[in-house]
């Protein structure tokens, strides 16, 4: 956890300088390997199907291994397809938000800026989860504590005096037919669980 604190940040201190550098590499390198992508699709379409000669095979069929699906010329094909489609709307999508991405980089390098100018803001967030980890222990302590209690001990009290005898079930029973006031049973402790 502290090296992922130190790391991330030393990522927003960097990104006041080099936000734009990062996100305009980002956005080149995954266009860059969608067009990689569809250029090795279509020349393993390509390969595959001059080595068949058949690229009209409409059987429809289920494949039990990925070896079928990898050497299946319309796999590549519609691979070819599929990635190309994704390529445009990703350009699109570029070429549509051109001016929101350069406001979304201002926006990060400023956030540096004041990552930067605050550094602790980032250390906030151990705070509350040390608070939740010592919460979670005293809530483990006192269910140990709960569950190791034992059964409850009574002692017959006589006159507001402690005789020293263990009250059972059938002395309870007993007082509370004769409905002697002058004895009771009181709560002493909890017993002993080995």
């Amino acid at each position: 956890m502290g090296i992922a604190m130190v790391a991330s940040f030393l990522f927003i201190f960097v990104m006041r300088w080099i936000a734009g550098l990062l996100v305009w590499v980002t956005i080149y390198a995954v266009l860059t390997s969608i067009g990689f992508s569809i250029y090795y699709s279509w020349t393993k379409y390509k390969e595959l199907s001059s080595n068949s000669g058949n690229t009209t095979s409409t059987v429809l069929s289920v494949a039990t291994g990925l070896d079928t699906y990898v050497n299946n010329e319309r796999t590549w094909y519609w691979l070819t397809i599929i990635l190309g489609v994704i390529l445009a709307i990703l350009v699109l999508i570029l070429l549509a938000l051109y001016k929101r991405i350069s406001i979304a980089i201002a926006i990060i390098k400023e956030g540096g800026r004041a990552v930067s100018a605050i550094p602790f803001s980032l250390f906030f967030p151990v705070i509350p989860w040390l608070l939740q980890l010592i919460l979670f222990a005293w809530f483990v302590s006192v269910l140990a504590f709960l569950v190791t209690a034992g059964d409850p001990e009574f002692q017959v009290v006589s006159n507001d005096t402690d005789n020293g005898q263990l009250c059972t079930q059938a002395i309870k029973d007993a007082i509370d037919k004769v409905g002697n006031s002058n004895k009771t049973c009181n709560f002493v402790d909890f017993a002993n669980e080995e």
